[in-house]
Parts: structure tokens; sequence; C-alpha cells
């Protein structure tokens, strides 16, 4: 038992050893194929305007970040305030997310730490430590068409990424964000928001994102701007379908 337990540890050392190998072509296989299982035409939004909003607020974080790839943004018809980004640069935003958002800077917040998974490249190291160092190794070779493990790249929106993963993309956000003259502090006013609605101690500890409360002070140490921030509009008056509500202040 503990050989084969060194066996699979050997091989998830081996998969995430292969990553700066591995072409940043393969992350968008990955992720476009589970792009469009997850934010598929019919679950986004039918409205223009929640699109073009985050596309308009992720433009100067996606200059600052200076990816290998680019980005594209989809807003999906869901009530939860969450994002989520997988490989390649790929994103969706749920239009719950705008709903609870106070100010375009906070939005902004939540698009950083997305865009930061993708460039730090936390997905494909995730999907590699699950399926070894073997298949990662057929894959730095051409062996492997990485497009056919959309299915794990899609496990990773159920399992989330890991609490360092969190942090390193909660701290990278910021830098992008203090890069693209918004002010990294308002991270700290969303999360300071969601630790007011998480569950006891113990639900928090088994949950693969670090507490809230933590990142959210975190966020509140960072060093202001040393120049005027950019005035970004708040997520009001956007629906996600001509025929619903539109958000309000």
């Amino acid at each position: 038992a503990l050989a084969l337990v060194g066996i699979f540890k050997l091989a998830a050392w081996l998969a995430v050893s292969a990553l700066p190998w591995i072409p940043v072509s393969l992350d968008r296989s990955v992720g476009e194929a589970a792009y469009n299982q997850l934010a598929s035409e019919e679950k986004q939004c039918t409205d223009p305007g929640p699109k073009a909003y985050v596309e308009a607020l992720a433009k100067p974080l996606v200059a600052a970040a200076h990816a290998d790839f680019p980005f594209e943004f989809r807003v999906i018809d869901d009530d939860t305030a969450n994002a989520f980004a997988l490989p390649g640069g790929f994103v969706t935003v749920h239009f719950g997310l705008l709903t609870e958002a106070k100010s375009g800077a906070e939005v902004a917040a939540v698009l950083a730490h997305e865009l930061s998974h993708a460039t730090q490249r936390h997905g494909v190291a995730r999907i590699l430590r699950k399926v070894s160092g073997f298949v990662a190794i057929g894959a730095v070779l051409g062996w492997v068409d990485f497009g056919g493990l959309a299915g794990v790249a899609a496990e990773l929106i159920d399992s989330g990424y890991d609490r360092d993963q969190e942090r390193e993309a909660d701290r990278v956000g910021r830098d992008v964000m203090r890069a693209a003259a918004i002010d990294p502090r308002a991270m700290g006013l969303f999360f300071d928001r969601l630790a007011a609605t998480e569950g006891p101690a113990f639900v928090r500890l088994v949950a693969s994102h670090p507490p809230s409360a933590e990142r959210a002070a975190d966020a509140r140490a960072a060093e202001p701007l040393a120049v005027p921030a950019l005035d970004l509009p708040p997520p009001t008056g956007l629906r996600c379908h001509p025929d619903k509500p539109a958000i309000t202040p």
C-alpha cells in the first residue's frame, strides 16, 4: 500500500514538473472544450448588456495581465455570486455576481482573480495531478490530445482549486488590478460580503477556498494606488434577458 501511495505521489510530482514544457495551446484545447459544455449557448444571458459590461471591465485587466493567450468571457443565467476560469483564458461569470456586487471595482476584483487562475495555469496543474505524470509526459511529446480531457477540466468547477492556488490568484489578481489602475482593496469589500454569508467554521475548514474573512483582511492590507483609479460603472441597469427585471442600485 505504501508503495502504491509513493507511485501516485511520484506521478503527481512528475505531472506538475512537466507543466513548464507543456505549450499553452493545450490549455486552450482543454479550456475551450469544457467551456462549450459549462457555458453553452442555452445557459448564456440573451441580453447583450452583461457580456459587454464584463468585457469592458476586463479590458484593462487583460492588458495588465500580459497573458500568452486571449481571454473570452460569457455571462450565464445563474443567480449565485460566482465566476470561474478554465485553462486557456475562458472565463464564465454568473449573472448573480453582477447582482451581488455593489461597484464596478468589486466585479473587476473577481475578474482579476479568475484571470490569474488562468495565467498561473492552475487548472492545467490540477488536471495534470489527476491524470498522472505519464499523461503529462505524453502531452509534452505531443502524444496526448488534451482536448479529450474536457471532462476533467469541467470537474474543476465542482472540486475547486486548492487553497494555495486561491491565495496565489488573490495575490496576483491584486497586482493585476494595481497595474490596471483599479484599487485592489475593492477585493476586500467583496470578500467581506461573502464572509457574512458563510456557514459554520467546520464547513469553512473543508471548503476549497480559504475563509473569506481571511481573504478580505489580506485585500484590505494591500497598498493603495499611487495614481487615480479608473472610474468603473456599477452593474446597475443590466438584465440577463430582455424580459427580465434590470439590476437596481
